[in-house]
């Protein structure tokens, strides 16, 4: 453990771990005006559906959803 933190030291010239490389969001602009359109044109329908529709993930189309402050719904009837 203290060998490697001295190599680290010795070829770097400090012990901090390097910070990590965030990949940026698939999210543009014209992804989200997509997302909007297709849940004002079909608010019904799954986002599962549309995340195969527009090319992204599940949890790209969530986010999409919270930054346009729009909703899937289902109509229940009882």
């Amino acid at each position: 453990m203290i060998e490697r933190l001295v190599k680290k030291f010795h070829s770097t010239g400090s012990v901090l771990d390097l910070k990590k490389r965030r990949r940026r969001s698939i999210l543009t602009e014209e992804k989200l005006d997509e997302i909007g359109c297709f849940l004002e044109r079909n608010p019904g329908k799954p986002l599962a559906q549309l995340a195969a529709h527009s090319g992204v993930s599940l949890g790209s189309v969530y986010t999409a959803t919270r930054l346009l402050k729009l909703r899937s719904y289902t109509v229940i009837l009882v």
